[in-house]
């Protein structure tokens, strides 16, 4: 039975505050007592500050380079310390599109319809999913495929040309709904680019990408599951500039922070009665510019409290996830946020992490799960 996602965390999500450490690894090597122990910072910067604490995104590779075995015993590791520590968590990746890629724990392989088979990581996923105290799920992520990504500085992308719908990026099928609800899996976040929604900054919202992005919710809905809307936007919107789609930031001049509020306060009204959503006010960000004393990590804590407030402010009480800055990444969260910056009048937000286990933490697993280990080795 789906549980509603208004009631400070009771569900969904959070961190079981000070639960003891799980410290049992069942591999002992290299890798795994670095990402053990990355995990294990997050954990206890969260439990330091009596903290709310989610990982919005964790994955690794399938049996592409005959390692499957390897990754996934480093997986169970992994959840074995965030289920000690009740640490929800949604995996990267599954979709439409996806089709065998290394990371997909449940891919289209028929080219047709939905996805329809799991992948070497679905068993570790499955092993771990929810809870009464915390929530697993999966990021099923079609609706990003356009360009425009990370610190690209310029694209042919932008509010003015957002791409076609079925060629440039889609929402999933009922079918994939259906099949990752049959897995068992009862949590999914759903992304979204900033600049499809809204078309000028401050302006209304573009009726037919809101109807596909209601749309794509229903579906899930439909099949029992709750949703996680995610702006996969980097801290910036990619505004046109009459040649090209240009990156500019959250705090700077074109994209100032009261545009950022805004298009959340309309999301807000979208889906205020939608008991089974949540929302990812921004995943992953990144390139911000100081701002007189503030540094770029400052910058977007303020930002982020000004979404946080303006989504309040509208009687809307919805759990909400607030990603680090710097790539939201894990690894470095206790430096980069030294303290909590959230203040939330209902008590029902998360601060949200992004954890791979690769040296730089990309997710692009560019190397074996052995020279992964060998790199581990020369670092320690």
């Amino acid at each position: 039975m789906r549980g509603s996602l208004v009631t400070a965390c009771a569900v969904l999500l959070c961190i079981a505050l000070a639960v003891p450490a799980a410290e049992a690894n069942h591999v002992d090597n290299a890798l795994h007592r670095k990402v053990i122990s990355e995990i294990e910072g997050f954990r206890d910067w969260l439990n330091r500050h009596d903290a709310p604490g989610f990982v919005g995104e964790t994955g690794w590779p399938d049996d592409y380079n005959g390692e499957a075995d390897q990754w996934n015993d480093l997986a169970e590791d992994w959840f074995d310390v965030a289920d000690a520590a009740g640490l929800g968590a949604v995996v990267w990746a599954t979709g439409d599109w996806w089709g065998d890629y290394k990371l997909a724990v449940y891919e289209n392989r028929d080219d047709e319809g939905g996805v329809e088979s799991a992948n070497t990581q679905a068993p570790v996923l499955e092993a771990h999913s929810s809870t009464s105290s915390y929530s697993r799920g999966i990021n099923v992520s079609t609706g990003t495929f356009c360009e425009g990504h990370g610190l690209e500085r310029t694209s042919t992308f932008s509010n003015h040309d957002t791409g076609k719908y079925n060629t440039c990026y889609k929402y999933d099928s009922q079918e994939t709904f259906d099949y990752i609800a049959a897995r068992g899996i009862d949590l999914v976040k759903i992304e979204f680019r900033w600049e499809i929604l809204q078309r000028r900054l401050g302006g209304p919202l573009h009726q037919k990408s809101v109807d596909r992005l209601v749309d794509v919710v229903s579906r899930a809905e439909q099949a029992g599951l709750k949703v996680i809307i995610s702006m996969h936007n980097f801290g910036a919107y990619w505004l046109w500039d009459g040649e090209k789609g240009v990156r500019r930031a959250i705090g700077s001049r074109r994209v100032p922070v009261g545009r950022f509020t805004d298009v959340w306060k309309k999301l807000s009204d979208l889906f205020i009665d939608h008991p089974a959503v949540s929302y990812a006010i921004m995943s992953e960000p990144v390139g911000l510019k100081k701002k007189g004393d503030k540094s770029p990590a400052e910058v977007w804590e303020g930002a982020a409290q000004a979404a946080l407030t303006a989504i309040r402010a509208n009687g809307d009480n919805h759990l909400i996830l607030v990603n680090g800055y710097r790539w939201s990444s894990l690894a470095d969260w206790p430096k980069i946020h030294p303290q909590p910056f959230i203040e939330d009048p209902a008590n029902n937000f998360v601060y949200t992490a992004h954890h791979y286990w690769d040296r730089d933490w990309s997710g692009s697993y560019d190397y074996s799960y052995s020279d992964e280990v060998q790199y581990a080795e020369s670092k320690e």
